[in-house]
């Protein structure tokens, strides 16, 4: 559960939760994941979308029907977007094979602009280890000028 809080005095404690929250390594892992926004897309730009959870549906507003075949881009960047950002992020993971982060303004399918934290990963097959998709897992830090603290 989340709450808005007007005062960003606990950024200290919503960054350290995230960064305690670990990628999901293979699909399997990723698909019964249900408490964290994931977005799972190819592997190959333009990284097309192939599964979103319950939590980046709540969070984004997009069913898996609405999602499946399109970009992130498509459905989430707007005028505020930080486009390279994300694709520096990208370009560590394509290129490097390493897990990438950044923090993005993003919008929600009814327009609502928020603040999210992206840790991008691959996805590897469960069997040979093979790099099968990427992982996306979101995490909101801010709703308009107001930080986002989770609720224990």
């Amino acid at each position: 559960r989340y709450e808005t809080q007007e005062e960003p005095q606990n950024e200290d404690v919503t960054n350290k939760k995230y960064q305690q929250r670990a990628l999901p390594r293979s699909y399997t892992q990723a698909i019964q994941n249900t408490s964290d926004a994931i977005v799972i897309t190819c592997k190959s730009h333009p990284f097309r979308i192939v599964a979103v959870n319950d939590a980046w549906t709540n969070l984004c507003g997009y069913t898996q029907t609405e999602c499946y075949g399109k970009t992130l881009q498509s459905l989430l960047h707007g005028p505020k977007t930080n486009a390279t950002g994300m694709q520096d992020t990208m370009s560590t993971l394509t290129d490097k094979h390493e897990d990438g982060e950044t923090t993005l303004i993003n919008y929600a399918k009814n327009g609502r602009e928020f603040v999210n934290k992206v840790k991008i990963g691959p996805l590897q097959d469960d069997v040979t280890g093979e790099v099968t998709h990427f992982v996306g897992l979101l995490s909101e830090i801010m709703q308009g000028d107001n930080m986002v603290v989770e609720k224990e």
